[in-house]
């Protein structure tokens, strides 16, 4: 179920790298103006980035500390934000203040929860996280140009 060894070479990815594939995919979209299943398509690969990054974190923290509580199910959570955009994208469904766009962002919130949770968890083992270090770790997440920079000491510590 779980892969650590992908998922520590994907979590201790230079941020630079993934500071510079997240910019190429913010600016691709930019140039398919007129052509919506493709600045559909770029944004579904945006959102993989951010949930591969997050799915990284999640699986290293894990094999760090395991959580019984989780069910089988969660790490496929972090494919839906993608398959939501890139379904929007195939089907011509609009993805601006729409039910798809209150679907994605109900399911990245969830999957970058977790993934806080999980890093959270494996980071200060014996006391379990509180509520505002797993949103601010998740808002990091989410806010990923600076979060792979800030979250990289943690990262690192977490997966060694």
């Amino acid at each position: 179920m779980y892969r650590p060894a992908v998922a520590q070479r994907i979590a201790l990815l230079h941020p630079a790298i993934l500071t510079i594939v997240w910019i190429l995919l913010n600016l691709v979209p930019l140039a398919a103006l007129g052509m919506p299943l493709f600045q559909g398509i770029f944004t579904a690969l945006f959102a993989g980035l951010m949930c591969g990054w997050s799915w990284a974190i999640f699986t290293v923290s894990l094999a760090r500390r395991p959580a019984p509580e989780i069910p089988e199910w969660t790490p496929w959570i972090f494919l839906a934000p993608p398959a939501i955009t890139l379904v929007a994208a195939i089907f011509g469904l609009p993805t601006r203040n729409s039910p798809v766009a209150l679907l994605f962002f109900a399911t990245l919130f969830f999957a970058l929860w977790r993934a806080a949770a999980a890093l959270e968890r494996a980071a200060k083992v014996g006391t379990p996280p509180t509520v505002g270090r797993i949103i601010g770790t998740m808002m990091l997440m989410f806010f990923m140009i600076a979060g792979v920079w800030v979250l990289r000491q943690k990262v690192v510590r977490v997966s060694g």
